[in-house]
């Protein structure tokens, strides 16, 4: 296989990755409890399968290079869905797990999805060319994607999305990501920051909205500390706060902070606060209780070490959660417990 021949396959791939979202629509949708996700996760599942098995023909064909494998974005997620599969084991439900929960996405084969996607795409990305081919991409689909969750079934057609817009958000950060890849102009890159700030607004998530704040103010920062770089002592500090080692104190730090602010500010035997609801702090409560919830299932010696598997851990919460928190955490007959994968 010529590397021609290779970038553009694996540019096929990546283009069809980006189009999971379509098989969302009302058209496609199976008669599960999950009618949105279900065909998602197939589309997802079978297009991963058809990498894996083009990786495996070049790998017999020795036209891979093995040490491309040795990147933590690579061999963390290969590792986890090897972990999933032990943990599954000592589980009470193996092929649950492996497929994961559908509310929450995540299972062994979602890693090894993870997985394969990493291998193929970082592969082709460090081509400019590429990269200005899946931004142009990923920009029909988030406009076609906005306009069609708040504009559903337009003009007759038979085209819907979600019924809510917060998933938006990571369309438009992506759309800014990959132009950040594409051009270094300031000025450029300034009104798609500020472009990037009304879409999150006009989607009304205001999680995004802190994003993009904490995000600027950060940058703000760097550039003054850039500035003053002459400055030893600075230099110093600047290279402690914009470490790796910070960014990932900071993700345990905020973690710990939403888990304790649910331990301080809802008492386990009643409903939320009513000066909690609708401010700022119900989100970080909220979640703070569902960590709360997750921390209570390694209750032995064996969850702990084992785990339980990644399809039951919508009912390990339900186990450990009073009627007043089930109250708060549901949403219609659907336990309110996802990630975005």
């Amino acid at each position: 296989m010529t590397t021609k021949f290779n970038t553009i396959v694996s540019l096929i791939f990546a283009l069809l990755a980006t189009w999971a979202i379509f098989a969302a629509m009302p058209s496609l949708r199976l008669d599960g409890m999950y009618p949105q996700v279900d065909t998602q996760i197939i589309y997802l599942h079978f297009l991963c399968g058809l990498m894996a098995f083009y990786l495996a023909i070049r790998l017999m064909i020795n036209k891979y290079d093995l040490k491309n494998f040795n990147h933590p974005l690579i061999y963390i997620p290969f590792f986890l869905a090897l972990t999933g599969i032990i943990s599954s084991i000592f589980g009470r439900n193996f092929n649950f797990s492996l497929s994961g929960a559908p509310q929450i996405g995540q299972g062994v084969f979602w890693y090894f999805d993870i997985t394969i996607m990493s291998i193929i795409f970082s592969q082709i990305t460090h081509s400019k060319l590429i990269r200005v081919i899946l931004f142009v991409n990923i920009t029909i689909i988030t406009f076609a994607v906005s306009f069609f969750t708040f504009f559903p079934y337009w003009k007759g057609l038979p085209i819907s999305f979600y019924y809510f817009t917060d998933y938006l958000c990571y369309y438009g950060l992506l759309n800014f990501i990959l132009l950040t890849t594409i051009t270094k102009n300031r000025y450029l890159l300034l009104s798609a920051c500020t472009v990037l700030f009304f879409y999150f607004s006009i989607l009304e998530n205001r999680a995004a909205m802190l994003f993009w704040v904490t995000t600027v103010l950060t940058g703000i920062i760097y550039l003054i500390f850039k500035f003053l770089i002459k400055n030893y002592k600075l230099k110093k500090i600047m290279d402690f706060l914009f470490s790796p080692g910070m960014f990932v104190f900071l993700i345990f730090f905020i973690s710990f902070l939403i888990l304790f602010s649910s331990t301080y500010f809802w008492s386990s035997q009643y409903n939320l606060s009513a000066e909690i609801k609708g401010t700022i702090l119900d989100a970080p409560v909220v979640r703070g209780k569902i960590i709360e919830n997750s921390l209570y299932g390694l209750n032995s010696l064996k969850s702990f070490l084992l785990g339980h598997g990644w399809g039951v851990i919508t009912d390990l919460l339900l186990e450990n959660m009073n009627m007043w928190q089930y109250d708060e955490l549901r949403l219609g007959y659907n336990f309110h417990f996802h990630t975005h994968n």
